[in-house]
């Protein structure tokens, strides 16, 4: 079961810089390699829209994002987090959840090794963007959606909060269902 979930985190991957290539081709963005240090706000873009009665569902864009989640700005509040920072927590965060899911139980697949698998697929597609590019590729938005609101995000940012969901749902629903199972059998 763990070997087909690496090619799945593998095939997860793969789209994910499929997906970003095309976006950089539909903007004819010249990627550069190793850009550290840009002003990365001059190649931001606003694209065509999907829209029912005026109402935006799905915007696209190009966005090189050099900054954490929401391009650095959450509920107003902007912060600056240095590129080497970044980079090393997503090592670091990569690290953890491949010893979460080394170490998950094998017996049974489930939700847990799910959002595994979906949080490292992420996690790994935005650290190959900032090691190779010096930002982050992002170029799909929903405006409809309160807190995304105008910001632009991307494949491996879907697979990041899809997964979290999932681990959420786990440990609060799940998880707290097998520990009860547990406390019942061990009366």
């Amino acid at each position: 079961m763990k070997k087909r979930s690496w090619i799945i985190i593998l095939g997860l991957l793969i789209l994910d810089v499929i997906v970003k290539l095309i976006a950089v081709g539909a903007f004819n963005h010249p990627l550069k390699l190793f850009n550290y240090g840009d002003n990365f706000s001059m190649y931001s873009q606003i694209g065509p829209a999907f829209s029912i009665n005026d109402f935006r569902i799905i915007q696209f864009g190009f966005l090189m994002n050099d900054q954490f989640a929401f391009g650095g700005e959450i509920f107003g509040f902007k912060f600056q987090i240095p590129m080497v920072i970044l980079i090393l927590l997503s090592f670091l965060a990569i690290f953890l959840l491949v010893y979460l899911y080394i170490t998950a139980s094998k017996s049974k697949f489930d939700l847990y090794h799910i959002s595994l698998i979906l949080l490292i697929a992420g996690a790994s597609g935005n650290l190959i963007d900032r090691l190779l590019y010096g930002a982050v590729i992002d170029y799909v938005g929903l405006p409809f959606v309160p807190i995304i609101g105008n910001t632009l995000f991307n494949l491996a940012d879907a697979y990041l909060n899809i997964g979290l969901i999932m681990m959420v749902i786990h440990l609060l629903f799940f998880d707290n269902l097998k520990n009860k199972k547990t406390e019942i059998e061990e009366s």
